[in-house]
């Protein structure tokens, strides 16, 4: 065979192979997302972890959720504090982002500090919650993957 008409055959090889790489990823990705829509375990606690497409994820149930809303019905809530340096990268991805958000300072509400360390399991700040999703500590990775999906 020519040099030519196998290079054309491995040209036309490639471009089925992506077309199958491309629809195996679209189909993969939707079970994914669905996934992440999933109600909680019926056994979980307060929070869970559950496994999505970008790996595991801490999320909190319904119950937990309205227990939350009880500080604030604002879908972002970050429990922080002024003296706490990654609050305040988390204040300013927020704010770059547009992102309306409510901060609860553990400091002035004791309550709110009983409630982020004994429900959520998160014993320091900043611990966010956007929706169900719950970002102990900081991660601005994580942060910017949540925000995507508000």
């Amino acid at each position: 065979m020519p040099p030519g008409v196998s290079m054309k055959y491995l040209m036309i090889a490639f471009c089925v192979f992506s077309v199958g790489w491309a629809v195996v990823n679209k189909v993969t990705s939707k079970k994914a997302d669905q996934a992440e829509q999933a109600e909680a375990p019926a056994n979980a606690g307060p929070t869970y972890v559950s496994m999505e497409s970008n790996g595991p994820v801490f999320r909190i149930t319904p119950d937990t959720r309205k227990a939350l809303d009880r500080y604030s019905a604002e879908k972002v809530v970050m429990f922080g504090a002024t003296w706490c340096g990654y609050c305040a990268a988390n204040r300013k991805i927020f704010a770059e982002r547009g992102v309306q958000y409510v901060e609860i300072d553990i400091d002035r509400d004791p309550a709110a500090l009983a409630f982020m360390q004994k429900t959520l399991g998160s014993p320091g700040v900043p611990t966010t919650v956007l929706g169900t999703r719950l970002i102990p500590g900081f991660s601005a990775s994580e942060l910017e993957l949540a925000i995507k999906k508000l």
